[in-house]
């Protein structure tokens, strides 16, 4: 399993809202069945790292229907190979260290 995090910038003229984009990526996103989480500067999914490609290149497609002017999407994808590990396990992970003694 692997994890993107991915950030979806679509704009329209006369705006620099990009909410639309956002929310029409969630919707993409759901569609899939695929786990995510929504935070302030994007979206971090989990799943296998082919389908996590797709996925964006479905939401980049969904954004050029609706006839945004200008698409930016930015990607991550954090593979670990030597053994499964979802965003819960590295936020698990991260949370165990800040609760034990400083180092």
């Amino acid at each position: 399993m692997a994890v993107m995090d991915i950030q979806v910038s679509a704009r329209r003229s006369g705006t620099v809202s990009v909410s639309e984009g956002v929310a029409a990526a969630h919707r993409v996103i759901a569609a899939a069945g695929l786990k995510s989480v929504l935070h302030p500067m994007g979206t971090c999914v989990e799943g296998d790292p082919a389908r996590l490609y797709r996925l964006a290149a479905e939401i980049h497609e969904v954004l050029i229907g609706m006839r945004f002017e200008r698409i930016a999407i930015n990607i991550k994808v954090d593979h670990r190979l030597d053994r499964e590990q979802s965003m819960d396990d590295k936020l698990k992970r991260v949370g165990d260290l800040l609760a034990g003694p400083a180092a």
